[in-house]
């Protein structure tokens, strides 16, 4: 996990709810890997998405949701 990654991590669990932890962090993991394999694409990202705000703790998705769009205006 290289340190931009490592920040995206640490920001995104600690707003996932506690009992979706584990799930979050292999779905990081399986990210991480295809970023490195450099096989991650635009369309594995638009189906992760959802997948990762169902996992955040509804008092923090708003947070989550400001800090996607300093990445992506569109999202």
């Amino acid at each position: 996990m290289d340190a931009g990654q490592k920040q995206f991590h640490d920001f995104l669990m600690a707003r996932v709810l506690p009992a979706k932890q584990s799930e979050a962090e292999a779905l990081l993991n399986r990210c991480f890997e295809q970023q490195a394999a450099g096989t991650f694409s635009t369309a594995e990202l638009q189906q992760v998405i959802p997948q990762f705000l169902a996992m955040v703790q509804p008092d923090k998705l708003a947070d989550l949701q400001a800090a996607m769009k300093q990445f992506n205006p569109n999202a």
